[in-house]
């Protein structure tokens, strides 16, 4: 019996290559509380060093003197920064090709998940929510199903894409009649097979409907949070101008601002859906002092994620 598109897609997933063990070794160092700086920085290769060190040296990290040694760096970005940075090179340098290949926009993709993910990380900033890496490795892979779409079915993406074009269905709906998979379901089978924890693939699976994550309160609030960070990226790249917007940095710097009055409806869903304790009455200038130092970070984030492919 022939088998179906969604068992297809199951299949193509074992073409995807695990994550690198270097990778995977240095993450597990920096994860070990009892390991020292000096660990971190005899297991970083020096590529990854010199890129950690660009970050730490960009006018977002560094004010006050330059940074030239990686346990300067590991002081001024903290741990979990370089972790989450680390983490980041591995998957986008997977998944990434030249731009506009055979009819994905892979620079527009990656510029909007890395954009999603610096919103991603404000909101669980601002809430105070313990599971910031975790945020952060969402918030990366959590669209990955588009591009395993277009690498391995090429002309059922561009099916998918005239249904949602031209039949008014949602992008999940076109997915799911097209492949019998949405992205997010795609990307919940990569996490499964990255050995990521179930949490993870939970979220990442119903990140375009959390209200399905409600029986676990946790995973619940995370998955708002990319959903709430997915929403405002998608503002941001409505514009045909995009590219030019992100070349300049006033330019850029207005693009956030104006994201204050969505950021704070958002906000206020994500408490009253999470029954999150009420934050402090300056929440709202919070959040315009904070959509300032994403617009600052998102440029050397996003040139040293991509400075690889």
């Amino acid at each position: 019996m022939e088998k179906s598109k969604a068992e297809k897609l199951t299949e193509e997933l074992n073409h995807v290559p695990a994550l690198p063990e270097a990778i995977t070794r240095l993450i597990g160092i920096m994860d070990d509380p009892d390991t020292s700086v000096n660990d971190i920085v005899k297991a970083m290769e020096p590529a990854t060093c010199a890129k950690v060190l660009s970050v730490a040296n960009s006018a977002h990290y560094s004010r006050l003197r330059k940074v030239d040694t990686l346990e300067h760096a590991i002081a001024i970005l903290g741990r979990n920064t370089i972790r989450d940075l680390v983490l980041g090179i591995a998957i986008v340098s997977m998944f990434s090709m030249e731009h506009g290949e055979g009819g994905f926009d892979y620079k527009k993709f990656w510029h909007k998940t890395i954009v999603s993910t610096q919103l991603a990380l404000m909101f669980g900033k601002i809430l105070k929510n313990p599971e910031i890496s975790k945020i952060y490795t969402i918030g990366l892979i959590h669209d990955i199903g588009e591009v395993i779409f277009f690498l391995y079915f090429k002309a059922e993406y561009r099916k998918m894409l005239n249904l949602n074009d031209g039949d008014n269905l949602s992008q999940v709906e076109a997915e799911t009649k097209v492949f019998g998979l949405s992205h997010a379901e795609i990307g919940k089978l990569l996490a499964e097979k990255w050995n990521l924890p179930e949490s993870v693939g939970r979220i990442i699976c119903y990140h375009e409907d959390p209200q399905k994550l409600k029986d676990n309160s946790d995973e619940l609030r995370v998955g708002m949070i990319i959903h709430a960070a997915d929403s405002l990226a998608n503002m941001l790249f409505n514009s045909a101008d995009w590219e030019e917007i992100f070349e300049n940095e006033d330019e850029l710097d207005k693009l956030f601002s104006n994201l204050s009055s969505q950021s704070n409806s958002l906000m206020n869903k994500i408490i009253s859906d999470t029954s999150k304790t009420p934050l402090p009455g300056n929440w709202m200038s919070i959040i315009d002092e904070e959509l300032a130092i994403v617009s600052k970070a998102v440029m050397p984030i996003m040139r040293f994620l991509l400075s690889s492919n």
